[in-house]
């Protein structure tokens, strides 16, 4: 994992991760060590406010947590719907009475 020099990923080596931090003079140096990170921050704060108008701390979490599962899917197609005759073909069928 590659990160800047704060002293919060100090522990990342210790829970198993490769740490590699670098302490960067001026934050043009950043750009070459991290070149995705402006880039998926002013994302990030875009769809923040283009969908949600907002945000509280209370949920920020759940919100990154959805924007990193979109990020990391945003190449695959959606798949379609099942169809109904395929749903029937794979359930069993119910017992009970359909009363109109």
């Amino acid at each position: 994992m590659r990160t800047d020099g704060y002293r919060g990923y100090a522990r990342l080596a210790a829970s198993g991760y490769e740490h590699h931090a670098r302490v960067l003079a001026s934050g043009d140096d950043i750009d070459e060590w991290l070149p995705w990170s402006h880039i998926v921050l002013a994302n990030f704060k875009r769809w923040l406010l283009d969908i949600f108008h907002g945000v509280s701390p209370a949920h920020l979490q759940a919100y990154l947590d959805e924007f990193c599962y979109r990020l990391n899917r945003r190449g695959e197609r959606p798949r379609p719907l099942p169809s109904p005759s395929s749903t029937a073909a794979c359930c069993t069928p119910s017992r009970r009475r359909i009363r109109c």
